[in-house]
């Protein structure tokens, strides 16, 4: 049974426990948007969801969605539980991240950044897309990378299964595939009065580096020195809440945010061959097919 309907505006926003993702949402909060948060655990949801409250009041909707990314069968659930919940959603943020420094992969076996940068969001928005459709004006906002321009689609070997593992070069690939997918997925809502796009935030002081516990002494004495110098959370949340808000946006595709600077992606991320062969693929590690 659903239980938010009529004129009020949701936002399904993922990694927002921490983060420019909880930055943008208490921003999103303040205008009066009820937030979803879609969190891995439990404890982190549950201090965010009262970080929002205190903004908002204690009588607020706003909800906690618990779900690994990683997994798709969580996908899957998490997924029919906000269907359930929202007959529509106005903002669908995909905004989960990591970096790791040593290979993990998924579940199913998925190299673990492309199953947390690239399959759970397009699982989301293509499970999700009749109730973005469903809001007046539905946006739709992939949190990429610049790092993306140092990707490329690996296609014989997508999970590092043969080729040696780089943690720069496999956030690189996820963040180019990531870019790639929502342009692709701009071509094929060309019809409908959507906004899509994707974003660089910066390089930005978060718990985006929570898996480096297995670096070096010196490799983490040098990032926590680079950390002086990285955005903060709330200037790095900038970037989202322009491309969710900013009305000189709305009811473009395949937007491409520097900060808060419309600019371009590499031309790689735009070539339609590469684009309809991704997301195949992408239907592939999903169990999903899509419909559009």
């Amino acid at each position: 049974m659903q239980t938010t309907t009529g004129p009020q505006k949701v936002v399904v926003i993922t990694g927002a426990d921490s983060g420019i993702g909880l930055e943008a949402a208490k921003v999103l909060a303040k205008q009066g948007y009820e937030i979803a948060l879609i969190c891995r655990t439990k404890e982190r949801g549950n201090h965010a969801l009262a970080i929002l409250k205190s903004i908002s009041g204690p009588n607020t909707q706003h909800r906690l969605f618990l779900s690994d990314l990683a997994d798709r069968e969580q996908i899957f659930s998490v997924t029919d539980a906000l269907k359930e919940t929202y007959d529509h959603i106005d903002l669908l943020i995909n905004n989960a991240g990591l970096m790791s420094y040593k290979k993990q992969l998924a579940p199913d076996g998925l190299e673990l950044h492309l199953a947390v940068h690239v399959r759970a969001p397009f699982m989301l928005i293509n499970l999700l897309l009749d109730r973005v459709n469903a809001a007046p004006a539905g946006r739709i906002i992939n949190v990429s990378s610049d790092l993306h321009k140092s990707g490329f689609l690996q296609w014989d070997d997508m999970s590092f299964a043969q080729t040696p593992y780089s943690m720069m070069r496999a956030y690189g690939n996820s963040k180019m595939a990531l870019t790639t997918m929502t342009n692709e997925l701009s071509r094929r809502l060309a019809g409908l009065p959507l906004t899509i796009g994707s974003l660089h935030p910066g390089v930005i002081k978060t718990n985006l580096f929570r898996n480096f516990k297995d670096m070096s002494f010196l490799a983490k004495a040098a990032l926590s020195l680079a950390n002086v110098f990285l955005m903060t959370p709330e200037q790095g949340a900038k970037s989202i809440l322009m491309l969710a808000t900013d009305p000189k946006l709305e009811g473009q595709k395949s937007i491409y945010l520097h900060k808060t600077t419309v600019g371009k992606a590499i031309p790689a991320t735009y070539e339609a061959e590469a684009g309809k062969r991704l997301w195949k693929w992408l239907e592939s590690q999903s169990t999903l097919i899509t419909m559009i």
